[in-house]
């Protein structure tokens, strides 16, 4: 329903009164407010002295579900949570809080405020909460065919900010391309699901339809089934990063890069062949290019600086050397190591043979003052999707360079353009969604 009624008609209001008797529907909420609703929720149970909370978050494609979770990692005040069993479901989650009497481990002071309203704002939509159409029962497969009506109901993620993002509408031939390669991905798999490879296969495949959490889904039974295996931490770790879960992806990519450390490197296969159709990465760059990435967008520079020093090993082709480069270059520079990150653009040089990496060898010679910043963002049609993407790439590099030579103004203007866009799986666009996040207290 996107004309502000409920599903039996009634209009929506703007207040919605909740008391604070341990029950929490989140239904009746936008999306993109349930992490704030969530926190003053619990909040309030606390003051009020309600330490069993029970959280409805419903099925579905468990959006609403990893809100809740998120919410409830951070908390220093939840003694335990999981999943309600008691009516066959997990559609709700049981949380135990911590007595204000008990101090928590990390518990600050409480902020004071005694909730007693929820405000949801007028443009609720019935369609995204969890247990709308689609939604599975209990124990069935998680990554059933979805339609596209049902993707662009509901969202497949929630950004750092709090707002939905949807799968993007594609042309019907790519479309048709990437789902015909999805059903020979998942034929494979029901013929071998406990092989790796096939079980690969199908994440990626239904990643490359922007079914991120089905993907998630995915390698999660195949680690079940294979715990060693560092392939598919790796790819699920890539996920978390979609899905802004970056915790979660840090520890699985650290997870991988423990695993693979005695294994000999080997070529990764392209899901999307480049111009040569030559795979030009290797496993354990990706795995140590993502970790960096993982800590970098959670701010920890240090730990991502680390990543790439080590990702830079096994960077043996140009187009690996500039896309490390890239954001080794980005964490010295927020580390205000200005010696290091220009050692690093030494090995950088225009007439360098790059494949598929354009984007970063650009942006690597602007930090060398060989292109200037307004080059790279002159791009074309704004509509275009492949310029939704270029600003995002281009971009995040360009307000980036803005932000640590001290133009706070312009750099903030670039992020949010990029946020404008539509390619909000693109790294560019997390990081950027990340800093004005970080950068606005949010």
């Amino acid at each position: 329903m996107s004309d502000g009624s409920r599903a039996d008609g009634e209009p929506l209001s703007g207040i919605i009164e909740v008391p604070i008797d341990g029950i929490l529907d989140l239904h009746q909420f936008r999306p993109g407010d349930a992490r704030d609703v969530v926190g003053d929720y619990l909040d309030a149970c606390r003051d009020k002295g309600v330490l069993d909370v029970r959280i409805i978050h419903g099925k579905g494609k468990g959006v609403l579900r990893r809100i809740v979770y998120s919410v409830l990692s951070d908390r220093a005040d939840v003694d335990s949570f999981h999943v309600a069993t008691d009516a066959g479901t997990w559609g709700a989650t049981v949380v135990k809080l911590f007595p204000r009497s008990r101090s928590a481990p990390g518990d600050g002071a409480a902020n004071g405020i005694a909730l007693l309203a929820l405000v949801a704002l007028l443009g609720f939509v019935a369609g995204c909460s969890d247990d709308g159409a689609g939604s599975e029962e209990a124990g069935a497969p998680a990554v059933a065919e979805a339609s596209a009506a049902a993707a662009e109901a509901e969202p497949e993620v929630i950004s750092l900010d709090g707002r939905a993002l949807y799968r993007p509408r594609l042309p019907d031939q790519r479309r048709a391309q990437l789902e015909d390669n999805l059903a020979t991905a998942l034929a494979g798999y029901e013929v071998a699901a406990d092989d790796e490879d096939a079980i690969i296969w199908y994440g990626r495949r239904l990643a490359y339809l922007s079914r991120y959490n089905d993907a998630i889904d995915v390698y999660t039974a195949g680690i079940e089934k294979l715990p060693g295996s560092y392939k598919l931490l790796r790819h699920r770790g890539h996920r978390y990063i979609s899905t802004r879960q970056l915790e979660r992806a840090a520890a699985d990519l650290l997870a991988a890069a423990e695993l693979a450390a005695s294994d000999l490197v080997e070529i990764e296969p392209d899901g999307a062949p480049n111009v040569r159709n030559i795979p030009l990465s290797n496993v354990h760059f990706n795995i140590w290019y993502h970790l960096g990435l993982a800590y970098y967008l959670q701010g920890d520079f240090e730990k991502a600086r680390d990543a790439y020093l080590e990702c830079m090993k096994y960077s043996d082709n140009n187009d690996l050397l500039v896309a490390t480069s890239d954001w080794l270059y980005m964490s010295y520079r927020r580390l205000g190591d200005e010696e290091a990150a220009a050692a690093v653009l030494d090995p950088i040089a225009a007439e360098m043979e790059i494949v598929e990496n354009d984007s970063y060898h650009r942006r690597l010679l602007m930090y060398k003052g060989e292109v200037g910043p307004e080059e790279l963002l002159d791009l074309g049609a704004e509509d275009d999707p492949d310029t939704a993407l270029q600003i995002a790439t281009q971009g995040y590099g360009v307000g980036n360079w803005y932000r640590v030579n001290g133009n706070e103004e312009e750099a903030r203007r670039v992020f949010e353009r990029i946020l404008e866009g539509t390619s909000w799986a693109a790294f560019g666009y997390i990081a950027a969604e990340a800093d004005l996040t970080r950068w606005d207290g949010r």
